[in-house]
Order: C-alpha cells, then sequence, then structure tokens
C-alpha cells in the first residue's frame, strides 16, 4: 500500500502533498521508514516554523502510526520507534521555543499510547531497550540519535518543570549507565553534549551528586578533545559557567571569562553570560549596567531582523524574561528597585518616557529568606522557612485550581493525583486553606509589613504564577494597591460619563447588566447596551474600540487554555451556531491610545479575566496582559468565579464608579462590603436598586461564603 493509503490523517493536512514519495509503496522497509521521515521533516519546513501546524501535522502522523498496529502487529517495533523518533523532534522543536507544556506533552508521547493534552500520561520507558535491542536496519542507524534527543528534551522539561519523576528515576537506574559509555568520537553529537548539560543542571538542582559528577567528566572531556567542533566546544564551556565548574581547573568566574573573550557568543548567548557573571553582586551589576544595556540593545536587533512577525518577536522575548531573573533578584535584595525598573525596561524596550516612575513594591515569594518585600533602599523580609512553605504553597495551589505545578528543586516532592476537573478550575473547599498558608508565609498580619504595603503605590510579583495578594492586602491591611502589569505610566484617569456594556448569556449577566444600568442612569451617565440576543460580536468589536466610552463593561465566558493562552478569547454568545463567529481573540481587545485620550477602565466580568503566563511580566500572555495598557486598566478574575459572586462584585464596582471614585478605590470599596458578608451586601444594594427579585436571589439562592478566598479572592485591579 502507498504512503497517502497507510497515513491518511497526516497526508490530510500535510504540505508536501506534491512530493513523489506520497505514492511509493510503505513495505516497511529502510527506504520506506526514510520516505515518511523526509515527508514529515518536509513538511515541517513549509509551515516555515509555524509550530501549532507543525504539532498538528506530527499528532496526525503519531496518530497513523497508532492506528497500524491493529492491521500490522508483527511491526510493532518499528511502528514504536517511529513514533519515538518523530515524537523527540516535535519535543526538540518545542523545547527549543520553551513550550514547556508541549514539551510535556511531546516527551511523553513519544512512548506512550495516547496522544491527548493532559497531564495523567503513561510513558512506557521499557520500549527504549525494544529499540536497542532491535534487528530493523532503519532503528539501528537511528535509535542512538532518537535516544539522545529523547534524552535531553526529558531532562530539560524536568529541570525546568518537572512532573515526571517516576520516569527520571527509571532513566538515571536504567538507562544513564549506558549513557554514560557514549562520549567517543565514535558516538558524538552535539545533541549528546546537549543531553549531558540538561541532566547535569537537573543533577545539580535535585541533590544528584554521582550523576552531576559523571555528567561534568563526560563535558569536561568534550571540551579537551580535539575533534570536537567549536559548537561543541562552545556548550561544554557556556555550562562550565553555570554549573559543574567544580570539577574542572577553572571557577565559575573564570569560566565566564574564558566564554566572553574566547568563544564567538549570540547576542542571547552574551546575555546569558553576563546575567551569570554579574548574578551575585550588585555593585557588579551596577557597574557594568551600560555593558548589560548594550547587549540588551543587540539582543533586540538579531531578534528584530531574524523574526518580521511582532506577535513572535514578542512571544521570544518574553519566554527568556526568566533570563534577567538572577540580576533582578539580586537588585531586589540590595533594595535596588530603580535599576530593576530600569532593567525590566530595556529588556521589554519600554521608552524611558513611558517607564514606570515611583517606588513600587516587588514581592518574591520564595526566597532563602522567605518572602521579600523590596522598595527602593528597604527590604523586609518575612524570615519563613521556604524549604517548608515552598512545597506547601504549591501543593495547596494545585488543589485549589487543578494545576501540575511541581518544585523543580526538590526531587522528593510528590504532587498530589492529578483532578479529575480541567486546569485552572478552582475548588472552593481549599479556599480558606490556601488563605491561610498565604497569610502565614506572607506574614500578613505583621505591622512592619502592613505599614510597607500600605504606603506603596504599587506592586509587582515576581513570580512563576499568580497569587490573589491584592484582595489579602486588603483584608488584612484594609487597603490595598494597583497591581503593576505593564510596568508603563498609566495615563490620567478618566470621569466616567459614557459606558459600553455587553450582555452575555451567563446565567447571572442579566442581572447583572439591568443592575449597572439603572445604577449608572440614575447618576446621569449614558448607557449603550449590547446583548446576546441581539448583536454580534463584531458589532461590539467596532464599539470596544470607540474611544468615546470612558467604561467597558463586559459580562461574558472568558475562555483561558493554560496550555495554549496565546489562543485565549472571550465568547460573547455561547448559544450561536457557530461559537466562533462569537468570539473576541486577544489581538481584538488590545487598547492603545496616547495619553491625551486618558485611561479608561475595562470591567472584565469573565472567568481568567485577569490571567497571565510567562512569570506575570509585562510581556506575557493572557487576558491580564493584553488587556491593561496606559490607555487602559483592568479589572477581572484571575480563576473561574462563582457566578454569584460575580454578579455581587460586579454590582457594587458599579456602585462606587457611579459615584465617579478612582477605579482602585472602586475596586476597594466593592470588596470591603463583600468581606462584610450578605447582609452588608444587600442593604448597600437596596439603596441603588429596587430589584425585589435580585435581593431574593441573593439572600436565598446564592450559597456564596464571603470570608472563602475562591468567592473574594480573584477580583484583581491592573494597571
Amino acid at each position: 500500500m502507498d504512503i497517502k493509503t497507510l497515513f491518511p490523517l497526516f497526508h490530510q493536512i500535510a504540505e508536501s502533498l506534491d512530493d513523489a514519495h506520497w505514492s511509493e509503496d510503505f513495505d516497511f522497509s529502510e527506504t520506506a521508514c526514510e520516505n515518511i521521515t523526509d515527508l514529515w521533516i518536509l513538511s515541517a519546513k513549509q509551515a516555515n516554523h509555524q509550530y501549532e501546524i507543525q504539532i498538528r501535522q506530527t499528532t496526525a502522523l503519531c496518530q497513523d502510526l497508532l492506528n497500524l498496529h491493529t492491521s500490522y502487529p508483527e511491526h510493532e517495533v518499528l511502528l514504536n520507534f517511529l513514533q519515538f523518533q518523530i515524537a523527540s523532534k516535535q519535543a526538540q522543536s518545542v523545547g527549543g521555543k520553551k513550550l514547556f507544556p508541549h514539551l510535556f506533552q511531546w516527551v511523553t508521547n513519544a512512548l506512550g499510547d495516547d496522544l491527548s493534552f493532559g497531564v495523567a500520561k503513561e510513558v512506557k520507558t521499557g520500549r527504549i531497550a525494544d529499540f536497542m535491542e532491535a534487528a530493523h536496519p532503519y532503528i539501528k542507524a537511528y535509535s542512538y540519535s532518537a535516544f539522545v534527543e529523547w534524552t535531553g528534551m526529558l531532562f530539560y522539561q524536568q529541570r525546568v518543570k518537572g512532573g515526571l519523576k517516576d520516569v527520571v528515576s527509571n532513566y538515571i537506574d536504567v538507562f544513564f549507565p549506558y549513557l554514560k559509555t557514549l562520549p567517543g568520537i565514535l558516538h558524538y553529537d552535539d545533541q549528546l553534549i546537549s543531553a549531558f548539560c540538561n541532566i547535569q543542571t537537573w543533577a545539580s538542582n535535585n541533590n544528584f551528586p554521582d550523576v552531576k559528577d559523571a555528567c561534568s567528566h563526560a563535558l569536561f572531556y568534550f571540551y579537551l578533545k580535539e575533534w570536537v567542533p567549536m559548537s561543541g566546544v562552545k556548550m561544554a564551556a557556556m555550562q562550565f559557567c553555570f554549573c559543574g565548574w567544580e570539577y574542572t581547573h577553572l571557577d565559575q568566574q573564570g569560566w565566564c571569562d574564558l566564554v566572553l573573550t574566547k568563544i564567538g557568543l549570540s547576542k542571547y548567548e552574551l546575555l546569558q553570560i553576563l546575567s551569570v557573571k554579574l548574578k551575585e553582586n550588585s555593585e557588579a551589576i551596577k557597574e557594568n549596567l551600560e555593558l548589560l544595556m548594550q547587549a540588551l540593545a543587540a539582543y533586540h536587533d538579531a531578534i528584530d531582523e531574524a523574526i518580521s512577525d511582532q506577535k513572535q518577536r514578542d512571544f521570544e522575548v518574553s519566554r527568556i524574561f526568566s533570563l534577567i531573573h538572577p540580576l533582578i533578584e539580586t537588585l531586589l535584595k540590595s533594595g535596588d528597585v530603580e535599576i530593576v525598573i530600569l532593567i525590566i525596561g530595556n529588556f521589554f524596550k519600554i521608552a524611558e518616557s513611558e517607564l514606570y516612575v515611583g517606588e513600587p513594591l516587588v514581592i518574591e515569594h520564595n526566597t532563602i529568606d522567605g518572602v521579600r518585600y523590596s522598595r527602593e533602599h528597604k527590604v523586609l523580609v518575612s524570615g519563613t522557612n521556604p524549604l517548608h512553605y515552598g512545597p506547601l504553597l504549591i501543593t495547596k495551589l494545585n488543589e485549589f485550581l487543578s494545576q501540575t505545578i511541581t518544585v523543580t528543586d526538590d526531587f522528593e516532592y510528590s504532587q498530589s493525583a492529578p483532578s479529575a476537573k480541567e486546569i485552572g478550575t478552582p475548588d472552593p473547599k481549599h479556599g480558606k486553606e490556601l488563605e491561610e498558608i498565604l497569610v502565614a508565609h506572607l506574614c500578613l498580619q505583621r505591622e512592619d509589613i502592613q505599614e510597607l504595603i500600605k504606603s506603596s503605590p504599587a506592586y509587582y510579583l515576581l513570580a512563576e504564577f499568580q497569587l490573589p495578594l491584592q484582595a489579602l492586602f486588603l483584608k488584612y491591611t484594609g487597603v490595598t494597591v494597583p497591581l503593576i502589569q505593564t510596568f508603563r505610566i498609566p495615563h490620567p484617569i478618566r470621569t466616567i460619563k459614557k459606558v459600553l456594556v455587553w450582555q452575555g448569556d451567563l446565567p447571572m449577566s442579566q442581572y447583572e447588566c439591568d443592575g449597572l444600568q439603572q445604577i449608572f442612569k440614575q447618576h446621569g451617565i449614558e448607557v449603550c447596551r449590547y446583548n446576546w440576543y441581539e448583536h454580534t460580536a463584531t458589532d461590539f468589536a467596532v464599539a470596544y474600540q470607540n474611544d468615546s466610552f470612558d467604561l467597558i463593561w463586559m459580562s461574558c465566558h472568558g475562555q483561558f487554555d493554560h496550555f495554549k493562552p496565546h489562543d485565549s478569547y472571550l465568547v460573547l454568545n455561547r448559544d450561536a451556531g457557530e461559537i466562533s463567529d462569537q468570539t473576541l481573540a486577544l489581538k481584538d481587545l488590545v487598547y492603545e491610545r496616547p495619553q491625551s485620550t486618558g485611561r479608561r477602565l475595562l470591567a472584565l466580568n469573565a472567568c481568567d479575566g485577569a490571567t497571565t503566563t510567562l512569570l506575570n511580566s509585562p510581556g506575557s500572555v493572557g487576558f491580564g496582559a493584553a488587556l491593561a495598557s496606559p490607555a487602559q486598566s483592568l479589572l477581572s478574575h484571575q480563576w473561574p468565579i462563582d457566578d454569584y459572586a460575580g454578579l455581587i462584585t460586579g454590582l457594587l464596582l458599579g456602585i462606587s464608579l457611579a459615584d465617579k471614585n478612582p477605579y482602585l478605590i472602586s475596586y476597594q470599596n466593592a470588596l470591603s462590603i463583600f468581606l462584610q458578608g450578605q447582609e452588608a451586601v444587600v442593604e448597600e444594594l437596596k439603596k441603588h436598586l429596587d430589584d425585589s427579585e435580585l435581593f431574593d436571589r441573593i439572600a436565598y439562592s446564592a450559597k456564596v461564603d464571603y470570608d472563602n478566598l475562591y468567592y473574594y479572592g480573584s477580583l484583581t485591579y491592573m494597571e
């Protein structure tokens, strides 16, 4: 049978349909295997590096391979190997882009029978032994390279994100002894050096000294051999700048100096080495600040030249924000917050005239001293034990939001069993426990910390995930501060005179929008209302960009995919025949205007409307990152919220905004009343509304625990 017949799913979406290989017979020979892999490689190239298209092609091909097991059981090992080889290369592709959710999937897809996107994946490492023993000429020719590629990506994923403890344990026991025999001219490959680099870093982080030692010896062996090409020498030398130098003749600074002076570096690599060389000394960072800025500028020039699409350029920059974290952490420890803001501004190409000014509070939740609160020349630490609270907090966050965060430097840490709920779906029963952990770890009842929070103009959380700190600040200090998202100076707020409202088809949307319309009209504020049953997403998108509106209010469904945050969108009408016709993508909601326009407010009563990824950076991905700008502040939720809680906080916000209060004060007023409980809520609403059915619903139908973090903690105000 020809290739297009045996691989129908792949043939249907491949980019290389005019290639003669499609009509050739697939007889499971070495040539046939080379033909199908060549077609896959060609299709990937023709996809022009668009990773989503490549992933769809690879998924289709691997599914075809899985389907062939039924008809050709005698070729089980070969089919498994083709899947292993192709999935490993796909893992390498997404790993190079730091797409870690996809990296996890393809590392596991390589040795699995299930290609679904999820966290509970079975990885059949026993197949690797089958490949090593196979007599088929194609497997014999490529088993080594596929094994090395998969190894490198497995440990890259593990050192950054973790989550495959059993697989890694099995690898170290069974396959690492074999890997250690490979260094030599016969088996040389740059991928082998990369694999040892990733294993060494993982071993160092997780206290496996024997494994780290073995990797260091292998890397130093490659560094010294004349037959190793410069690409391999550079890779080994750069690795010793980060890890394992103690097994060599130079210390860390010595390796950094050697690499900086004797090895040609890309603009990205130069940033890497400078960050490592300067990371322990705040004075050295300040003395070399101009050099660092020059390196950042050169990196941006290289990115601008290499990538034409602005969205891809922004993502490329955002994904490596962690590169300068060591510098930022050192500066925060010494209270040099102004320099931190300057570095962040340069990293994200924020013009100096637009860069945030003031003395914000920067919070790190997991330092050696516990939680660190840093303002300019003023630093407080919680003094809590990070070895206790770090894993405890992550475990509770995983339980609360059905997430899969791991502790990547503690191999003994065990995750809870994966939740049956969709990733990011909160479980209210864990809300109060999460609050207790956060309050204890952040020492929010300590007077000096409370005073520091209250005196700060804004705060920024330097972390790999979001935390509901804004609401906790209000509950425990009586006030709160804006969350910095853009690191740009916000335009002056506008007086609310005209409001655009979208009523979606959610259970409480009509009550919410009816109430808001009444509240605003009582204060002489013009309301332009769009309803799901008579307007389209296109209608609303046009109105959304109209500068005459001072407040945009949206009550709708937010679709945030934690694995694909860049594909997030709002669903304005879930009952539409074609949902795609009633959605707004992130790009349609970006609002940038000059300072003269002022700053409006977007109140987005939607699930995950304030969610971000990529270290909460100015260039991160998600609703929160895309929708906040100097011209638009954002009020929304960090997780899917209870319908009644969203309704109540929305109406309370509307009341305070209609009274001409600033955006932050309105957030503070609304949440303060909410925290007082149901009686205070109903009493406040009755002052402004005459909807007895609404009051009855809140009093008798709403099952809201007003003191549970799940109900009050998601609401977030971003600038």
